[in-house]
């Protein structure tokens, strides 16, 4: 019997009727989208590439009588589909779902060193204002489990570029090591573009410690394994939601 997984809720986002979501640990591969809400017609996800290109998921590209779709070369995906599941795949990287709480219009974000770096998060702002009209107060956003400052070692030259960009507040000296809090970088860049700190909640989840819940890069290298995060825009979003099972 296929039985929903476990995952992590954004106690900012399972506030709001109109998406489901969660931040599910360790997968081998991408669980079928009935698995994770009964009504799920499709589940997208991407082949990620560490860029800031972010796409609109359209009826056009779920033509197909596939259950799953990729989308190449992507690193961000914005719906107002109802019933789509939009999944981002990390094994460190900070996986980020967003959400407006009007239109119930759904984001999912990959954000590695390079995609911050490149303002990924700025990006997906700017394309819910300019393809759906949704305005960056509006928007509700979670950060999810990555690898956290106590663990993510960075070399001078990735220093360097974070310095560049303003975000010299998110490195951290220890022993003649740097390193770099990317959950805080996500926030910050949120907020520069206008998404207010009340509604940008961050899971304190370290992926690079927490071994049995969460795959690693940093830890285990290439294992096969990756973190699966997802969001679905809903009709009626607590009652479904009692339906799941779900790791506060």
């Amino acid at each position: 019997m296929n039985r929903p997984p476990l995952w992590y809720l954004s106690g900012r986002l399972a506030a709001f009727r109109g998406n489901i979501h969660g931040f599910l640990g360790k997968q081998a591969f991408l669980p079928n989208p009935g698995v994770l809400w009964h009504r799920a017609r499709k589940l997208v996800w991407m082949e990620q590439v560490h860029g800031d290109t972010i796409q609109v998921v359209t009826r056009a590209m779920l033509a197909g009588k596939e259950s799953q779709v990729r989308v190449p070369r992507t690193d961000g995906l914005i719906t107002n589909l109802p019933g789509v599941v939009l999944v981002v795949r990390t094994a460190d990287c900070v996986p980020l779902l967003a959400f407006d709480p009007v239109s119930h219009a759904v984001a999912c974000v990959h954000a590695g060193w390079k995609g911050t770096a490149l303002d990924i998060q700025g990006r997906l702002v700017e394309r819910f204002e300019r393809d759906l009209g949704i305005p960056p107060r509006r928007l509700v956003v979670a950060i999810g489990p990555h690898i956290g400052p106590c663990c993510y070692e960075i070399k001078q030259d990735v220093a360097s570029v974070f310095h560049e960009k303003g975000l010299s507040g998110c490195l951290e000296k220890r022993n003649a090591k740097i390193y770099l809090d990317l959950g805080m970088a996500s926030r910050l860049l949120l907020e520069r573009a206008g998404v207010p700190s009340v509604q940008i909640d961050t899971l304190r989840l370290c992926t690079g410690r927490l071994h049995v819940p969460f795959a690693s890069f940093r830890r285990d290298g290439l294992s096969g394994l990756e973190n699966a995060s997802f969001i679905v825009k809903v009709s009626h979003g607590p009652v479904e939601r009692r339906r799941l099972s779900l790791v506060p």
